[in-house]
């Protein structure tokens, strides 16, 4: 099996619930702007921290840098946030309001924490998982941050701690929104996006959750996805593959 997972900006940029038939310009210059460079220094400067599992010093000097990250691109005050839960990390929130509909919440998010099965105090460097899917946040962020498009909706870029001790970061989220009454009418989660098996084909997977039946709405946001890629990737190869839930 192949698989470089891409939960894409395209789709993220366009609006989660649209079918991209045809190239907008401005998304085509967004997606243009998009820098390998910068994906790959964020995933080397998650990885130096070692280990970001769960109660290892690398897990709070991964939030902190995400943290900055977010800040330097501008957000502040309400619209940048750490939500705490029960363990040592947060989630690292980032909120771009929306302008007509700031009630309908889009999430972009990705988990930060690593993990090595082999004990707590193993080297966790993590590039894959999840550095790497950490880094397409980000980058998403900052393209939208600099280009200075808002959209109508509200978008929060979320980065989840714990993850790889049972969901706890991504769990305590979607507790606090039903709680708020801000609950998200669509998630892209961006796990493994740097993962490519030898010898099978570079691709983009799109992945539902590997769960039967479907959650509402999962349909329609993978074929906004799919659409995202035929429009603006023509002749690149893809698949739908179910991933982890």
């Amino acid at each position: 099996m192949k698989i470089t997972r891409i939960g894409l900006a395209l789709l993220a940029l366009g609006g989660p619930a649209a079918v991209a038939t045809a190239q907008d310009p401005v998304i085509e210059t967004l997606v243009a702007r998009i820098s390998l460079d910068r994906l790959h220094e964020d995933v080397a400067s998650l990885v130096d921290f070692q280990s970001r599992r769960v109660g290892q010093p690398g897990e709070l000097w991964a939030q902190d840098f995400i943290h900055d990250r977010f800040a330097a691109l501008g957000f502040a005050g309400d619209d940048l946030y750490l939500q705490s839960f029960s363990v040592n990390g947060d989630n690292v929130v980032a909120v771009l309001p929306g302008v007509v509909n700031p009630d309908e919440i889009h999430v972009i998010g990705a988990h930060y924490d690593s993990i090595n099965v082999a004990g707590a105090a193993e080297p966790a460097p993590g590039a894959n998982d999840n550095a790497s899917g950490t880094s397409g946040v980000l980058e998403i962020a900052r393209l939208v941050a600099e280009s200075g498009i808002r959209f109508e909706a509200t978008i929060h870029f979320v980065a989840f701690g714990a993850e790889e001790v049972g969901l706890v970061g991504s769990e305590a989220y979607v507790d606090e929104a039903f709680a708020l009454g801000e609950v998200p009418t669509t998630a892209i989660v961006m796990d493994t996006i740097g993962y490519h098996e030898d010898g099978t084909p570079l691709d983009i997977s799109i992945g539902p959750a590997d769960v039967d039946p479907l959650p509402p709405g999962t349909q329609e946001l993978v074929d906004a996805a799919s659409g995202a890629v035929q429009a603006y990737l023509p002749g690149h190869p893809w698949e739908i593959a179910p991933t982890c839930t």
